[in-house]
């Protein structure tokens, strides 16, 4: 009987295959989707890094392995402004695992390393571990962190300054590139955020506060949130129900609520990045008033980069308003 079974999986015209490929979450861990293929059966992986290979299964070629030509659809005027001028949106997984991809389209790379937090600034990233030491690394990162003196539980980098708390709610701030020069600023917060001319953060009550980044005098700023992020036009941030806002970053208090329920928010240039409380992951145009998009894999939190890197090229003219309907 499964001589004959063999045969006819062999022999047959239309058979359906399976598609793996690892996540972030766990390198081990497969999702699956079916395609049908013409005279043959096939296993498709797919690597975290995006490279497919098939080993056919084939009544004259048992084990041969050849790769799969991708189908990439044509890029919208935000992916190609993401990928041209190399922004990119970093994550990591409750197995403190370190992803990076284009901000535009989540085709993760895994960074080695290990991080409680991590942050991507103009041309740095930086990041604490889970005994809150602190490490930065150039940017494109490829895995080679240098520690940073000091200890902080939580950091967040900007375009020429990064900022951080520690275990004591105390708030420190120094330059992109410094190696521990730290300047304590005065207050309490849980989660610090610097964006373009101005600093955002959230204490253990979840009171909200600004200041400006050439001289920082916090401002209360009504409202409730548990983290915030600060990006170059806008400040984004949940709540202890996990509802999602946004706002000026030089706003008083005018909150917009948008559409889902996200964990962690975080803004860049041209996305706005999220996890949810199952980890999954999700992006939505830097306009986005609720229309997020499922990214595959599996991370806690993410840092999404808004301060362009020096050499990048300017960004392309964009395109002419369509016709009203």
């Amino acid at each position: 009987m499964a001589f004959i079974y063999l045969l006819l999986l062999v022999a047959s015209t239309d058979a359906f295959v399976w598609n793996s490929y690892s996540s972030p979450h766990n390198d081990s861990h497969k999702t699956q989707e079916m395609h049908k293929l013409q005279g043959f059966t096939a296993a498709i992986s797919v690597n975290a890094d995006g490279n497919w290979t098939a080993p056919f299964l084939h009544s004259h070629d048992m084990v041969a392995r050849k790769p799969l030509l991708r189908h990439h659809p044509p890029r919208s005027l935000e992916q190609e402004t993401s990928l041209r001028s190399g922004l990119e949106v970093y994550g990591k997984n409750s197995a403190f695992h370190i992803y990076r991809a284009p901000q535009s389209s989540g085709a993760w790379v895994k960074v080695p390393g290990g991080l409680l937090t991590v942050s991507i600034g103009k041309d740095m990233v930086w990041g604490t571990n889970i005994h809150n030491f602190i490490y930065k690394c150039t940017q494109p990162c490829t895995g080679s962190w240098a520690r940073i003196a000091g200890r902080l539980v939580q950091v967040d980098a900007g375009e020429s300054e990064v900022w951080g708390v520690n275990a004591a709610h105390n708030i420190y701030r120094g330059s992109l590139h410094h190696s521990g020069q730290w300047t304590q600023v005065a207050g309490k917060l849980t989660w610090v955020s610097v964006g373009k001319g101005w600093v955002w953060g959230v204490n253990v009550h979840q009171h909200i506060y600004r200041c400006s980044l050439a001289h920082c005098v916090w401002t209360h700023i009504p409202g409730l949130l548990k983290q915030i992020d600060a990006g170059e036009t806008e400040v984004w941030g949940v709540n202890a129900q996990n509802a999602i806002y946004k706002g000026a970053i030089t706003h008083t208090g005018q909150w917009v609520r948008i559409q889902g329920s996200l964990i962690q928010v975080s803004i860049g240039k041209t996305h706005v990045w999220g996890v949810n409380h199952l980890q999954h992951i999700y992006r939505c145009s830097n306009t986005c008033t609720g229309q997020w998009v499922h990214v595959a894999g599996s991370l806690n939190q993410v840092d999404a980069q808004w301060a362009r890197p020096a050499s990048s090229p300017p960004s392309p003219p964009s395109p002419p308003s369509p016709p009203p309907p």
